[in-house]
């Protein structure tokens, strides 16, 4: 697990799925499921990937019963997390909020 002196800062990181289009044709819960397959799966992969390639952390999943996908990286700064993120399968499909983490340590000076 991460120590939290390291030189890289922490993010937190929420991707809320969007709902299925109301006019797509398909069923919503099948929909969903399409979402699931075609764009959450594949980020949660591709995050594996990164975390082996790059070296740095990357600690998340997808919310069951939430549509959303939350995940704490480790990067140089909110940037280098937008540039990941943006080339994840769920991003088109994602409302995402990115905020950096404070521990209680930083908080007291100690």
């Amino acid at each position: 697990m991460w120590h939290h002196r390291s030189q890289m800062a922490l993010y937190f990181v929420t991707m809320k799925v969007s709902d299925p289009d109301p006019d797509d044709p398909v069923l919503p819960l099948e929909g969903l499921t399409a979402v699931l397959r075609k764009a959450v799966l594949p980020t949660l992969e591709a995050l594996l990937e990164l975390k082996q390639r790059v070296g740095k952390e990357v600690l998340g999943g997808y919310l069951s019963g939430q549509q959303s996908v939350v995940l704490i990286m480790e990067a140089d700064s909110e940037e280098e997390v937008y540039e990941v993120l943006e080339g994840l399968p769920v991003w088109a499909k994602a409302n995402t909020e990115v905020a950096r983490l404070r521990f209680v340590e930083d908080l007291q000076g100690g």
